[in-house]
């Protein structure tokens, strides 16, 4: 099956159309990124569905100037990032079910529409609902047993390649990123040590790393290395390649207290389709800067921490909404790490089901 398209080309007043039509898409493809994670197969697959002139490209990879992102459900905060990345592309949210293919992002429309309905109805004012079920009365009085399904018709189908075991094997696994984020200070280095020496399936990583390599590289001096695009691209690439890499959850200390590179790391890390947690441990103010004045592993690191108590403060306001605060205010370290691996076992026993 092959897709007709048409496009205009850009001539009028800042890129308005100007009504002429290009046929030339060989040239210049209409490029599709995809969030949804498929394989090079689904894409290949994809593709060719589509027809001459259309790429599908995995959504890491895309430009900016995509023509269509497909992604699944995502968070306002996943859409905010897609919008952002791709600000004159058609974005799509897919719920596609392909058993063969062994994709399933199912979501409360497939729920509804699997039921026992005869309709799934989106209107956007009593008018318009009221048309809708006017029509379905008219339907109902003649007797017909039609349904009004909100769903792409169905392709022609066809067989996909057997997936390899590894493939299998990482279907079956549900793993999870946690971030572990919270004031300096407070406990994260410790945390994720007792994790780890309770969990060797758990790994880490640090994505002041990264900080420390760019430091090493960029000529530049900034005070706070976050700044860079470069760290946060390579911190949220960092985390998916080593998803590819390793069977078990990985926990990944770090504070994050400035809004708009906190969302960038964690909307790039959605859009890979990579299951994630956001923890932040919270300790009130006279106890963190106990802990911090206490601490005799990192004592030049103390005037500093305690500097950035109040940035921690000041961005509660739109971290605590975002995650799942831990007040360890008068928890041990030790029970501090009971309570997270309660959390992971729990996460774990839903993501098998």
């Amino acid at each position: 099956m092959r897709a007709a398209v048409q496009r205009e080309r850009r001539g009028g007043p800042g890129g308005a159309p100007c009504g002429c039509l290009d046929e030339d898409v060989e040239s210049n493809p209409i490029v599709v990124a995809s969030a949804i994670k498929l394989t090079e197969p689904m894409r290949a697959r994809l593709s060719e569905v589509l027809g001459e002139g259309f790429v599908v490209l995995d959504i890491r990879k895309a430009p900016s100037t995509a023509n269509v992102v497909i992604a699944p459900r995502v968070s306002d905060m996943g859409l905010w990032g897609l919008r952002r990345e791709f600000p004159d592309a058609r974005i799509l949210v897919s719920e596609i079910f392909d058993p063969a293919w062994g994709l399933d992002h199912r979501g409360p429309i497939h729920e509804a529409l699997g039921a026992d309905v005869d309709g799934y109805l989106l209107a956007n004012s009593l008018e318009a609902l009221g048309g809708e079920v006017a029509n379905q009365a008219s339907l109902q009085l003649t007797g017909s047993r039609s349904r009004t399904p909100l769903q792409l018709p169905g392709a022609e189908a066809t067989d996909p390649p057997e997936p390899s075991p590894r493939e299998e094997a990482e279907a079956s696994r549900p793993r999870t990123i946690w971030w572990i984020n919270g004031p300096f200070g407070v406990g994260k280095t410790t945390l994720v040590e007792r994790l780890l020496e309770r969990d060797p399936s758990l790994w880490s990583f640090d994505p002041e790393r990264v900080g420390d390599f760019l430091r090493g590289v960029i000529p530049e001096r900034v005070r706070d290395y976050q700044s860079w695009r470069a760290w946060r691209a390579l911190t949220v690439e960092t985390v998916i390649q080593l998803m590819e890499l390793h069977d078990g959850d990985l926990v990944c200390p770090m504070s994050l207290l400035h809004e708009a590179w906190t969302r960038e790391i964690l909307v790039g890390v959605s859009l890979a389709d990579l299951r994630q947690r956001h923890l932040v441990l919270h300790a009130d103010r006279p106890e963190l800067e106990r802990r911090i004045r206490a601490d005799v592993v990192e004592t030049d690191a103390a005037r500093w921490r305690l500097a950035s108590v109040e940035r921690y403060e000041a961005a509660r306001s739109w971290l605590d909404p975002i995650a799942e605060v831990l007040d360890t205010t008068a928890l041990s370290p030790d029970e501090v790490a009971d309570r997270v691996s309660t959390l992971m076992r729990a996460d774990r026993e839903r993501g098998a089901r």
